[in-house]
């Protein structure tokens, strides 16, 4: 595994210069996205009201840096949709290292980055100018409730190793591929979990999935309940520390094989 920061640096200057139109485009799609999400969540005061709840401004967060975000993680090797671009990305004077490391900084740390700027601009410039249209009161910046917000950098965090590793795997229409991939995926791991589930826990059901009596009659200890909601709680965050590091590890191989 092969590092310089020179070449780093110089792969992503290339890169920019190249994209600098979509990347231009992208910022400003962002906020034309942001004005149209802080528009339609004005909509969500409740009656005889014109206080915008605060999941407003968390929804539209959520649009720009998870949805958005996710999209554009899985366009961001648009070198490999044909094979004359794919040959010549792969022929740059740079380390697979480097290459995958010089996507993942675009798409993660520098779009969090890029996104929230957005948000934090867009949701009080747009905001204001709604306000004075429509007559309604959005929540101000310093009274959003910003652990929401942590939610949403941490589901960001865990869907981009996802989607980056099928962008990686998937060279031409990858949102679509996806998509689907990941439904089906995620259709599986259920699945298998209800089938474990029916395994373990045999003796608790009638039929295939049909709880019995018994299932129902049992009340969890105040101890147990209290343990198994601190582990649902943390479980994202046993999964960001550990099962998504190791995502990264194998979209790095992936990349490397397309080089062989």
């Amino acid at each position: 595994m092969e590092f310089s920061l020179t070449r780093l640096f110089n792969l992503m200057k290339m890169d920019f210069l190249i994209n600098r139109k979509f990347i231009l485009l992208s910022v400003l799609a962002l906020f034309g996205i942001c004005g149209m999400m802080v528009l339609f969540t004005s909509d969500g005061a409740p009656r005889g009201s014109n206080q915008v709840p605060p999941d407003a401004a968390e929804i539209t967060y959520f649009v720009l840096l998870l949805v958005c975000g996710c999209l554009v993680t899985a366009l961001v090797f648009r070198e490999f949709r044909s094979a004359p671009q794919r040959l010549q990305f792969l022929a740059i004077p740079a380390s697979n290292f480097e290459k995958v490391f010089s996507k993942w900084l675009y798409t993660l740390p520098f779009y969090l980055i890029v996104s929230s700027i957005v948000f934090v601009i867009g949701y009080q410039v747009f905001g204001a100018w709604v306000e004075y249209a429509t007559n309604v009161i959005f929540v101000p910046f310093k009274d959003l409730r910003f652990k929401y917000f942590e939610y949403c950098i941490l589901a960001y965090f865990i869907s981009h190793s996802v989607v980056f590793f099928f962008s990686v795997i998937f060279n031409n229409f990858p949102i679509p591929k996806i998509i689907v991939t990941a439904l089906l995926c995620g259709i599986v791991a259920f699945s298998l979990v209800l089938l474990f589930t029916r395994v373990i826990m045999h003796e608790q059901f009638i039929g295939l999935y049909r709880g019995s009596e018994r299932m129902f009659s049992h009340k969890l200890s105040p101890e147990f309940r209290t343990w198994l909601e601190t582990f649902l709680t943390k479980l994202p965050y046993y999964f960001a520390m550990i099962g998504v590091p190791f995502i990264w590890v194998i979209s790095y191989f992936k990349m490397k094989e397309k080089e062989a």
